[in-house]
């Protein structure tokens, strides 16, 4: 993991450090006016790695409605890979863009928890969510998405649970009581200090380059299909179309297989390239598992190349 630097701005309206992403050279940002800030609404939603069957969940949601009786608490989920904090940064962007603004998020996968790893809340602008966790670049793809964002380290002891503190739960100890404050109206420079740098993951964007797209796989999901970076969009840049025929290289090797509408379009066993509910290519195969089949698993570059136009039936064919 690498820690990336964002360059950091204060407001003249809103004194607060506004946190913008550059890929380069820092550029200075164009002038805006003040957002019209987002209430807070009452939500809070966990995503954790704590499992289903340990207590973990429910000490947390206690903590939560124990800082606000009044917090609507809702499990998204708690079974993200354990200390996976590149799929958790991925999926946390993927849930947290379906809820209203206002809502409050309190993810925790925290394989440095008691470390010398800061505890962040940040706020999205101008939809005023608001994310609770470790600083450990679990954020890093709904800030990179925001126009802007302000971020707060965790040091107010008020905000915290009473009593001694644990080294080894700070879901429990800060990170819900937090959320829950946050949901309730607290401001989010109320938790602690504003930070000019975070901790970032090192994300390669989709590249075209004539008829191929590369990029990487995000995530692996529970049916073993293996959702990717690359939108629709280059696909089609690169002269691909459904219907037409890919060749697609990972983990060391390239098989033909077809762009398709949906799974069962091919047999039963077969591979498969299709666009996902995210807009994203999407290598499955139907009816088993992709990731397997494969060798693949997230973090691994991908390569798609429009090889034909074909008419969307399964080739099958593994290229030397």
């Amino acid at each position: 993991m690498t820690r990336a630097r964002w360059q950091a701005v204060i407001g003249v309206e809103v004194l607060a450090v506004v946190v913008v992403f550059s890929a380069g050279q820092p550029v200075p940002p164009a002038p805006a006016p003040a957002p019209v800030e987002q209430p807070a609404n009452g939500l809070v939603v966990l995503l954790t790695d704590y499992g289903s069957g340990d207590q973990y969940p429910g000490i947390l949601k206690g903590a939560v409605l124990t800082a606000n009786p009044d917090a609507r608490v809702i499990d998204a989920t708690h079974d993200l890979p354990n200390f996976d904090v590149w799929s958790a940064s991925y999926l946390l962007s993927l849930v947290a863009k379906e809820w209203p603004p206002g809502t409050t998020f309190v993810v925790v996968v925290d394989p440095g928890v008691g470390s010398s790893r800061k505890r962040i809340a940040v706020e999205t602008l101008p939809d005023g969510k608001r994310y609770v966790g470790p600083d450990n670049g679990v954020f890093t793809e709904v800030m990179a998405a925001a126009e802007r964002v302000e971020v707060h380290e965790l040091t107010n002891p008020a905000l915290a649970r009473p009593g001694a503190e644990s080294s080894t739960f700070h879901g429990r100890d800060w990170f819900g009581p937090v959320g829950g404050h946050l949901a309730g109206g607290v401001k989010i420079e109320d938790v602690g200090p504003a930070l000019s740098e975070v901790v970032g993951l090192p994300l390669a964007p989709a590249q075209p380059d004539g008829a191929t797209v590369r990029g990487a796989i995000r995530y692996a999901d529970h049916y073993g299909n293996l959702l990717t970076n690359l939108p629709e969009r280059l696909l089609g840049e690169a002269g691909g179309k459904q219907g037409c025929r890919l060749a697609v290289t990972v983990a060391g090797k390239t098989r033909e297989m077809p762009w398709v509408k949906t799974y069962s379009d091919v047999p039963e066993g077969r591979v498969l390239v299709t666009i996902n509910s995210s807009g994203c290519a999407e290598i499955a195969v139907n009816k088993a598992n992709a990731a397997e089949a494969l060798g693949a698993k997230p973090g691994m570059r991908v390569e798609l190349t429009v090889v034909g136009s074909g008419d969307g039936q399964p080739v099958g064919a593994a290229a030397p």
